[in-house]
């Protein structure tokens, strides 16, 4: 019988079969077993954060030209990966400063919202968010979530 390198409770048999000696203590003085350790957790613990990720893709160009109605549509993608989510209970919307625009699902392609917002004809730059609320399953109740896109610049051109 070999012990591991870094002699932390594990035996390697000749067939290669890993078994734990209880009473065996770690020799180490390098700390290697530490250092192995926590290689193991910070493997599990990235595992586990990006076991569930939501994604808000903007689609809107950056620069629109300006019309008569003043009114500039933005459109994004959201996805997610999180089962647990109730598609009826997703409410997207667009924020502008203290205004907050809805979104609505578009009929033709899944997870693509849109909305219009106002850009007053005083104004060449606008800064928006996105923001979408949702609620997912959990024990005992549904609870609420939600996801805030990155600050978004859209520039009206003459």
């Amino acid at each position: 019988m070999q012990h591991s390198p870094c002699g932390n409770g594990f035996a390697v048999l000749k067939n290669s079969i890993v078994k734990r000696l209880y009473k065996q203590k770690c020799p180490c003085k390098a700390g290697i077993c530490m250092r192995v350790h926590k290689q193991v957790i910070s493997l599990f613990a990235v595992i586990l954060l990006s076991g569930c990720s939501t994604t808000i893709t903007n689609l809107t160009p950056r620069h629109q030209s300006r019309n008569s109605a003043g009114a500039y549509p933005v459109e994004i993608v959201f996805n997610s990966n999180l089962k647990a989510i109730k598609p009826e209970t997703i409410r997207p919307y667009v924020q502008v400063g203290n205004e907050n625009y809805l979104m609505r699902k578009t009929p033709t392609v899944k997870d693509r919202w849109e909305t219009l917002i106002p850009v007053p004809s005083t104004e060449a730059v606008i800064n928006y968010q996105v923001k979408v609320d949702f609620r997912y399953d959990s024990v005992p109740d549904s609870k609420p979530n939600s996801a805030l896109s990155p600050a978004y610049q859209l520039r009206i051109t003459e």
